[in-house]
């Protein structure tokens, strides 16, 4: 320890460390007001029950992309960093925005497809018009993770300045979209559509532009999610069918459980028939996970 000293970076080492983190920082900033400013604007035109009606089913519609698809993106910033060569890079990217569909969309889907017997089933009548916000708020977790993967690759790339420039217009279109249909309608429900547009611009935008820092194409990116959100179809077609044969003869919370369950077991089925490339992907990767998982349990010595 007596021999540690501080050293005191040099000038380009600090360049380009602001260089880098300046955007960024700013980026962090937009991120939060995109989360944030929609509730002013539902707040000021709807009123507090209302805002907080919309606060909640925001904040439930995006469990999915929050949960997974921002970790899936902190795991992936070293490894794509580690990837010297612009190919393999962009491959990675490609796969990944699959794998991550294949993952968030049944999630998202499935959330916004139950939402009614959700909201019956946790909360009291106050909070009844909350379901339909969440239908309309699921395609921010459809949608965002892509807009999301890009910015992890635009970082692993060191082009931040890109990321600022996105997440500026996310924020611009969220807010203009949210005040413009809730205006226009006077209807809270028309402000969560004003969200999925937002999200859904941002996430075109940014496939488009991962193109101009020696990415993917934005055909490219995107193709590979095609097939996972069509592998959610069938899952929504048995959710309802359940719903419609079962509701009225059992309680909400076993109608949820049930619907639960139809929709695991369809949408399983249904991504290897429809999305088979992605679901094999899935299945070698965990099946992998789980063997060099047993094999350091093996190693490691027994007490």
């Amino acid at each position: 320890r007596a021999g540690i000293k501080p050293v005191v970076p040099s000038r380009p080492t600090r360049r380009n460390t602001t260089a880098c983190g300046r955007p960024m920082t700013a980026a962090n900033l937009l991120h939060f007001v995109a989360g944030k400013g929609d509730n002013l604007i539902v707040a000021t035109m709807f009123g507090p029950a209302t805002v907080g009606q919309y606060n909640l089913a925001y904040n439930l519609a995006d469990v999915p992309a929050a949960q997974i698809g921002e970790a899936v993106g902190d795991v992936m910033l070293p490894s794509l960093a580690k990837l010297e060569e612009p190919e393999r890079r962009r491959q990675a990217l490609i796969r990944a925005t699959g794998l991550l569909g294949l993952l968030v969309f049944p999630l998202a889907v499935g959330l916004g497809v139950i939402a009614d017997t959700l909201v019956r089933t946790l909360f009291d009548p106050r909070w009844y018009p909350m379901a339909p916000m969440m239908l309309l708020l699921s395609v921010l977790s459809v949608v965002r993770p892509i807009g999301w993967l890009v910015g992890v690759y635009l970082q692993a790339v060191h082009r931040t300045r890109m990321i600022f420039a996105l997440e500026g217009i996310k924020v611009g279109a969220i807010l203009f979209f949210v005040w413009l249909l809730g205006y226009i309608t006077d209807s809270a429900l028309w402000a969560c559509v004003g969200v999925g547009v937002a999200y859904t611009a941002n996430a075109v935008v940014s496939a488009i532009w991962a193109k101009k820092a020696d990415g993917p194409s934005a055909r490219e990116l995107l193709l590979p999610t095609l097939r996972p959100l069509l592998s959610t179809a069938p899952m929504v077609a048995a959710v309802l069918g359940v719903r419609y044969l079962a509701a009225g003869v059992m309680p909400a919370w076993a109608l949820l459980l049930v619907e639960l369950l139809a929709g695991a077991l369809v949408y399983v089925g249904s991504a290897f028939v429809i999305a088979p490339k992605q679901a094999r992907d899935f299945l070698e990767l965990l099946t992998d996970a789980l063997r060099r998982r047993r094999g350091k349990a093996e190693e490691s010595p027994t007490t």
